[in-house]
């Protein structure tokens, strides 16, 4: 919206123009000419006049549900919300003003949608005033709120008691005005009496008891049955994560009194089941506190609630480091059994207390456990992924690496010794718990002495070595303890497992090349290790020290003399250079020594191409501009494949491409193959980019794509950009395109890389690029390319790119010289919308609100009743109401849009649709139409129409 303190800004005819261009895009003219005289009377400066025009703007905008959060100056302020009540607030009408006009309108299609509008600012921005004033005008309380602060559709007391929001007075009032407290929505299954436990004071909690709150509801809830009373004692551990301090202080007191007050409300024998639950998530969270409440209401300390947790295993399962010892200690003095678990199957499959401290390495647990007579030596099979994860992540990764975690581990012992070093971050697992287990007597039952290695504990290796275990003994995965610490870089305990008898089986070499020194390959040698030209062991040992940057040892190999040893394989080179080895110092001696023994005149290989392609992806000219005197590359491997590769690629997601060229990858066959231009480009290395253009090497599909998409730049981009450094990003990224299509050839502009992905011209379309989308028009390309066939696989981004035809990109964009571009190409506007996700242009125009583009559509032949895609599909007018565009949803209607015969579902879906998101006054204005021009009163049977697939869309959010 232009407000009239920006009227200053229209000091020329041609912006005045633009800005009437833009208002007629989404507000209709009654008569030519009226966009362009409301400007101008914005432009004048006439106070009375412009305030005039200003309101009647906002009222048609936000009726319409045309305010959006995609300008600069809101778009850090909670968004539309904020930007709608700023723009209330500077009308500065009196509220009796307002509140007459609510009261006037509110039967009316256009100010019954202007008020639920408002109401769903005014909810999100906590502005209790106006919702006072809105809801004594006869706003509906109970009315569907889009959330910005949840992500999700909620009621308004929902919202009140949401935790970052967390306003009584909203609740207050609300209430006051009779919301039904016990409505949820289909996008928060919480009810307010839930979240006010969990998160608010007693007050709150009585507020909605009184107002008529269920108690009794419930909910999935981890470890137990999801009720009031679970979210009132796992409040704590919401409260541990909240800034604000006074509140984490006074977490603990609140729950304790919010208790107090609910569980009387309670009969212990007929509500036991929700009890218990309380009192499992009490011991979860660590609250010692709400423990004697619990019992006293009922409560058994041994008792199993939901999925089988009993008190004991809850906070055994919750411990971190020590965290719940006070809680276990508590709940063993009050006669909880120690070897009480949870039944996992037949079989007497328990999981016990003792299990989940030593799947944590929890020390300190462990020993307690023990002292209280846990048993050390029982067995459980983990035999099902879930109770892997339940361990931790380190049984989440074994189990789905080994395939299943039957054999993984067992007893308290092996499950303590399981780790995934490369998957630890801030907690890190010790072998502080295995040794306690040790000393205090557990059985070896096998494959322990390989779990030991992965510890880096000289003292617990030869603590197991001592208690007998078998030095050359596998685990599940066959592995060696020699070969596990050499591969985990834990050298020093080879010279131990050595001295004790162990025994080399193949692989300890390439493992110590990888991050060991000369000496532990000497080492290795004096104990029977040795090179076998044969089976390729020695290109394998160098990669494995170029992979490791071992440089020093890389060096050392490959003057080692010996057989085969040092001859040239591009592989070591694409190795080394995509180990980072040009940010080492002494890299130039590195690639020398690699290449001196390259035959002359010899094509470039893929990995050397690779090598080419990672340098110029990271800015290494230097590294460059020796590699490229081997030749010109061809095709390069990228460090990543299949489609979902493709989606990030050419959707600018650098941190993915970063990401993975952290990782060895140049030999999966599966990884995409490009031209080396292709990341240099993503990564928006121009020097490097030039440079390759500069020798020769050839763009590709995948380049010219990755080009255009370069010339999308973000708002938060922009907000930290000059004038100057804009224009000059601008010109640059268009100067790229330009060049790649001067030196490709025409198929390779005109159609897409991949079926997956965009055309170029598409994509121009979709990232808002007039002038790349200019400039392919007069290279020859064909509008009406179809669409790829899933552009966005398994729908990792719904705000990405959908599979659209070049003009429907162009609609979708908002931008109607783009429009108008493509249509005097010969774009088709009646393009069918793709399988899935697809959408016409008009479909599109109907759910962005662009009505101005919706008459220019239909008066060029656009078929209002087009089909919508198969799956995640919205007809024109179902487009519409879902996304409350009130003026539009008249205008389809006006314009032939069917709701009856054939078009019957039609006609339920667009109300199913307009209710779920709230929008009360379309679901009238339908059903109004519907019974004037068809003389159709009959009951609402949406139901029947409407599938659960379809309610989880939101292609069009």
């Amino acid at each position: 919206m232009l407000a009239s303190r920006h009227a200053g800004a229209l000091t020329t005819p041609q912006a005045i123009r633009r800005v009437a261009l833009e208002f007629s895009k989404y507000m209709p003219e009654r008569r030519e000419g009226d966009a362009i005289a409301m400007v101008e009377a914005l432009a004048r400066g006439d106070k009375a006049a412009a305030k005039q025009q200003e309101i009647q703007l906002f009222l048609y905008q936000l009726s319409n549900n045309l305010i959006t959060d995609d300008d600069d100056e809101f778009i850090d302020d909670h968004g539309k919300d904020t930007k709608i009540m700023r723009m209330f607030r500077d009308i500065n009408l009196p509220m009796r003003v307002w509140k007459e006009h609510f009261v006037k309108t509110i039967k009316e299609p256009t100010g019954m949608a202007f008020i639920e509008n408002l109401l769903e600012a005014a909810v999100n921005t906590e502005s209790v005033d106006l919702c006072e004033a809105l809801l004594e005008s006869g706003a509906d309380p109970d009315k569907i709120v889009d959330s910005f602060m949840t992500g999700r559709r909620e009621r308004p007391v929902q919202i009140a008691m949401d935790c970052r929001v967390l306003n009584l007075d909203i609740l207050k009032l609300f209430v006051r005005f009779g919301a039904d407290v016990n409505l949820t929505s289909p996008g928060e299954p919480m009810a307010a009496l839930h979240k006010a436990a969990e998160k608010s004071t007693v007050e709150a909690v009585k507020l909605l008891v009184e107002a008529g709150a269920n108690i009794r509801a419930h909910m999935a809830h981890g470890k137990a049955w999801g009720s009031v009373l679970t979210c009132a004692a796992g409040g704590e551990s919401w409260a541990s994560s909240c800034d604000d301090d006074e509140l984490e202080a006074a977490s603990p007191l609140r729950t304790f009194t919010t208790l107090k007050y609910l569980l009387p409300l309670f009969d212990r024998e007929e509500d036991y089941r929700y009890i218990q639950s309380g009192l499992i998530v009490a011991a979860s969270a660590g609250r010692k506190d709400l423990i004697p409440l619990f019992l006293e209401a009922g409560a058994d300390i041994n008792a199993a609630a939901y999925q089988g947790f009993t008190p004991l295993l809850a906070a055994a399962t919750s411990s971190y480091d020590g965290s719940h010892i006070a809680m276990v200690r508590m709940l063993i003095d009050l006669g909880a059994d120690p070897n009480k678990g949870r039944e996992l199957g037949p079989r007497s499959n328990v999981l016990r207390p003792i299990h989940h401290a030593a799947a944590r390495s929890d020390d300190g647990l462990v020993a307690l456990l023990i002292e209280s007579g846990a048993d050390i030596n029982a067995r459980v099979t983990i035999s099902t992924e879930h109770h892997a994860t339940t361990l931790g992540s380190a049984f989440e990764s074994a189990y789905r690496s080994s395939g299943s975690g039957r054999y993984m581990a067992e007893t308290p012992l092996q499950i303590a010794l399981v780790r995934n070093k490369a998957g630890e971050t801030y907690w890190r697992k010790g072998p502080a718990a295995p040794l306690a287990l040790v000393r205090a007597g557990a059985s070896l039952v096998g494959g322990e002495l390989v779990g030991a290695a992965r510890f880096e504990s000289v003292e617990l290796v030869q603590e197991l070595l001592d208690r007998g275990a078998e030095v050359n003994a596998t685990d599940w995965t066959g592995r060696t303890a020699l070969l596990t610490c050499i591969d985990l870089g834990h050298f020093n305990l080879v010279w131990t497992l050595l001295q004790a008898g162990a025994k080399l089986c193949g692989g300890e070499l390439t493992a110590a090349a990888k991050g060991g020194s000369k000496e532990t390959i000497e080492m290795l040698l004096q104990h029977g290790a040795c090179f076998d030209p044969e089976d390729g062991s020695e290109e394998l040992l160098l990669e494995a020290a170029a992979t490791g940057r071992n440089w020093d040892m890389l060096c050392w190999l490959i003057e080692k003399e010996g057989e085969g040893v040092g001859e040239y394989r591009p592989v070591i080179l694409c190795a080394a250079v995509c180990s980072d080895l040009g940010m080492n110092p002494n890299w130039e001696k590195v690639v020398e020594m690699l290449i001196r023994r390259r035959q002359p005149d010899t094509p470039v290989h893929i990995y050397e191409a690779t090598a080419m392609a990672y340098a110029a992806a990271h800015g290494q000219k230097r590294l460059l501009v020796r590699l490229l005197q081997l030749g010109v590359p061809g095709t390069c491997v990228l460090p990543y494949g299949g489609d979902r590769a493709l989606h990030y690629l050419t959707s600018g997601w650098r941190k993915s491409l970063q990401d993975a060229y952290k990782k060895p990858f140049w030999r999966n066959c599966d990884n995409l193959r490009s031209s080396p231009l292709t990341p240099a480009i993503v990564l928006k290395q121009w020097k490097t980019v030039r440079m390759l253009l500069d020798a020769g090497c050839r763009p590709d599909r995948l380049s010219i794509l990755v080009a255009v998409e370069l010339t999308d730049i973000p708002t938060w981009y922009k907000e930290e950009m000059t004038p100057e450094d804009l224009e000059a990003y601008s010109a640059k990224t268009f100067s790229l395109v330009r060049r790649l299509t001067e030196i490709m050839d025409f198929d390779d502009i005109n159609f897409s890389a991949h079926p997956i992905t965009p055309t170029p011209l598409q994509a121009a379309a979709h990232f808002k690029a007039r002038n790349v989308v200019s400039l392919l028009l007069s290279r020859g390309v064909d509008a009406n390319v179809p669409p790829a066939d899933n552009p966005n696989p398994e729908h990792m981004d719904r705000s990405d790119v959908m599979p659209r035809y070049a003009l429907q990109a162009a609609v979708e964009s908002g931008d109607a010289e783009m429009i108008d571009m493509l249509i005097a190409a010969g774009a088709n506007v009646n393009a069918p919308a793709a399988y899935e996700s697809g959408a016409t242009a008009l479909q599109i125009a109907a759910s962005t609100g662009q009505i101005g583009t919706a008459r220019k559509l239909i008066s060029l032949g656009a078929d209002v009743n087009a089909d919508r895609a198969v799956v995640h599909g919205r007809m024109a007018l179902e487009a519409a109401a879902e996304r409350g565009r009130l003026d539009m949803v008249q205008f389809l209607l006006e314009s032939g849009a069917g709701i009856t015969g054939d078009h019957e579902r039609v006609y339920y879906r667009s109300i199913r649709f307009a209710r779920k998101s709230g929008y009360g006054a379309v679901v009238k204005l339908i059903e109004k139409w519907k019974r004037e021009h068809y003389g159709d009163d009959e009951e609402d049977d949406s139901d029947l129409f409407y599938t659960s697939e379809e309610s989880d869309d939101g292609y069009y959010d």
